[in-house]
């Protein structure tokens, strides 16, 4: 506001004068000597044009170029300076030219987190069916990767290793091992896994770089975190779409070497998305499995172990549906612990 202040200045003064220089040369009839005119043939234009170039000093063009230089070398320094990094990661300046307006800042308001904190899920334990899984882990606080904790523990790795995944339990380990299901714990465990596999939106995407082959993609850290966690677990989401989601499962590492692993598919029969008024989302599915029509060809038609309701949402909103009671089995679990706090969340599978 200032430079325009400064611009309307400079074009008033500059008028002015051409006025004043105007009613002079007119009032003089002499000869002047030093430029050779006669003082009644003005210009007006070519005065007024020349006192605008006299006072054109008064914009300081050249102070930009010099503002410039120092707001460079600012944001020079604020990369180097060593108070500003956040562990091996210096500052970056994106924008130079705010600089200075670092300095007229009082107050800053954000949102709980991803604004200026980040937020980074990593699943380290669960209840299931009442039982507590990975709690009793030595390595639970540390931040070190899941093949590095599984090292010193001197245990080898059991499921592919994923991002988010810090879940580890022997007990747990021995119930995902069982190839058929024979336990009512076997069975919560399983339930527990194709609810965090299936109930939400994530997409799916094959990938070389992932050590268990896909690459999950969604717009939730809580939900990617779910995923990643049944993946290491041996539940893999490969393929999502409107009607139907595909699993890979695999319930030991030999079984995933020898690539045992047998593919089971689910019709969606409904779909309830989470909403801030409902706190959950439920998706209805069916198994199919595989057999043979008239023709011998192989088709997958519908599992005779009926539908399947899989519901994720806040603890206090999925917990209170619960006590109501169901017909029928159903299994729930607490789950989710990310980075220096403890966030629930409850899934329920009713069949």
């Amino acid at each position: 506001r200032y430079l325009g202040f400064i611009f309307v200045l400079m074009l008033a003064l500059a008028f002015g004068l051409t006025i004043a220089f105007t009613r002079t040369s007119v009032s003089r009839t002499e000869f002047e000597l030093f430029v050779g005119l006669h003082s009644d043939k003005v210009s007006w234009g070519r005065q007024f044009l020349t006192f605008l170039l006299l006072f054109n000093n008064m914009v300081p063009i050249s102070l930009y170029v010099t503002v410039d230089l120092v707001r460079s070398i600012q944001a020079y320094l604020i990369q180097r300076d060593v108070h500003l990094k956040d562990g091996e990661h210096s500052a970056i300046v994106s924008a130079s030219n705010l600089n200075d307006d670092l300095g007229r800042v009082d107050y800053v308001l954000a949102d709980k987190t991803g604004t200026l904190t980040e937020n980074r899920m990593l699943f380290r334990m669960c209840s299931i069916g009442g039982v507590r899984y990975g709690d009793n882990n030595p390595a639970y606080k540390t931040e070190s990767p899941r093949s590095t904790m599984l090292h010193s523990l001197g245990s080898s790795e059991t499921f592919p290793i994923t991002e988010k995944s810090y879940l580890y339990d022997e007990a747990l380990l021995d119930l995902l091992g069982v190839p058929a299901i024979t336990k009512p714990e076997e069975a919560f465990v399983h339930a527990f896994m194709l609810t965090c596999a299936m109930c939400n939106t994530i997409i799916p995407e094959a990938t070389g770089r992932s050590p268990i082959g896909v690459r999950f993609e969604g717009a939730s850290s809580d939900e990617e975190t779910l995923v990643q966690m049944a993946a290491s677990s041996g539940y893999i989401l490969v393929g999502r779409n409107a009607n139907y989601v595909t699993l890979r499962i695999s319930h030991s590492a030999a079984e995933r070497n020898g690539r045992q692993w047998h593919e089971s598919i689910f019709k969606i029969l409904g779909v309830n998305e989470f909403t801030s008024e409902r706190k959950r989302m439920s998706v209805l599915v069916q198994m199919l499995r595989i057999a043979e029509d008239v023709n011998g060809d192989t088709t997958h038609v519908p599992d005779s172990s009926g539908s399947i309701l899989l519901v994720k949402g806040a603890d206090d909103v999925v917990m209170e549906l619960s006590r109501g009671g169901v017909e029928g089995d159903s299994s729930m679990a607490l789950c989710g612990v990310p980075v220096q706090d403890v966030r629930e969340a409850t899934v329920t599978h009713i069949h």
